[in-house]
């Protein structure tokens, strides 16, 4: 739980200037097992993911703006997939944000021994987008700035 705390934290200040670090507030994910900070209270949706054998997973996506930029965090539950669906969660995910726009990273990641994928997106109108996914608990979490 920590650790994806840790991870969009630490994303949202190097992303944000010292005017927008003011008055980020904390989410406590219960249901999903996670700690957040935001720019502001999170909106929060349920919602459907496809994984790679387009199995309908549910998932929430928790979301919040400040000036132009979004924040979010979706969590997929994966709890009921066997091990091969496991293993293609976190490059499934990252095959689908890489049709965003041009890839400038690209690479594998991992945080306390939870392996995962990380890409840095180029979009057309020369918007950035920061992605990154991780699996733990039977839980995919994919973030995005």
């Amino acid at each position: 739980m920590r650790i994806l705390g840790f991870i969009v934290g630490a994303l949202a200040l190097i992303l944000s200037s010292g005017a927008q670090a003011q008055a980020w507030t904390s989410h406590y994910a219960v249901e999903d097992r996670f700690a957040i900070w935001f720019p502001s209270a999170p909106n929060i949706e349920e919602t459907e993911w496809l994984d790679e054998y387009d199995n309908v997973r549910a998932a929430r996506r928790y979301s919040a703006e400040r000036r132009g930029s979004t924040y979010s965090v979706i969590a997929v539950d994966y709890s009921d997939a066997d091990w091969d669906v496991l293993n293609g969660a976190y490059p499934h995910a990252a095959s689908i944000y890489r049709q965003k726009g041009d890839v400038t990273y690209d690479g594998f990641t991992h945080l306390d021994r939870i392996h995962g994928h990380r890409l840095q997106i180029t979009q057309d109108d020369g918007r950035r987008i920061y992605f990154k996914t991780l699996l733990h608990g039977g839980i995919l979490y994919m973030t995005e700035a």
